[in-house]
């Protein structure tokens, strides 16, 4: 199992600068994270971890509302895909976008994107239409029958809400 400080030799060999907080309340639970200095604060990336058995054990990796799901990995490779993501992220490559209903905060979906010109895995295209797909105002119909919703769009670097 990948501990904390499996994380943080990672993270100091690759000059990668962090802070750590203790018994952090969490959505969920009381836990302990990592977190990446510097970015937006409205969308922090933290990597959250769990007491078991007096260690501090890996738990997911979170940019702001989006949680990766590293569970489909092996355990020799958690750590390379933890770092990889983590330097997507700081270099501005993966955004991502959140949806909840206003009033409830009822979790709507989110999508995470690679935007990465050039590269094969580059999702510039998809993100660009849900971007303007989500700035498009609804007709005067729609809004009478439908929920509100608040959609988060971001990255490292900016944070914006859209209500429609």
């Amino acid at each position: 199992m990948i501990t904390m400080e499996d994380v943080r030799r990672r993270l100091d060999a690759e000059g990668m600068a962090y802070t750590v907080r203790l018994n952090v309340k969490d959505e969920h639970m009381a836990s302990h994270a990592i977190i990446m200095d510097g970015g937006c604060k409205e969308a922090p990336l933290r990597v959250v971890f769990g007491e078991a058995e007096g260690e501090q054990r890996f738990i997911d990796l979170r940019f702001g509302q989006f949680d990766y799901e590293l569970f489909q990995y092996s355990e020799e490779t958690v750590l390379d895909e933890l770092a990889e993501d983590i330097r997507a992220v700081l270099s501005g490559k993966t955004k991502v976008i959140s949806a909840w209903e206003t009033c409830t905060h009822r979790w709507r979906g989110d999508a995470c994107f690679y935007v990465a010109p050039g590269e094969d895995e580059d999702d510039s295209d998809e993100y660009a239409a849900a971007v303007r797909r989500i700035e498009r105002p609804k007709c005067r119909l729609l809004r009478c029958l439908t929920s509100r919703v608040t959609y988060a769009i971001y990255d490292w670097h900016s944070y914006r809400e859209i209500i429609r």
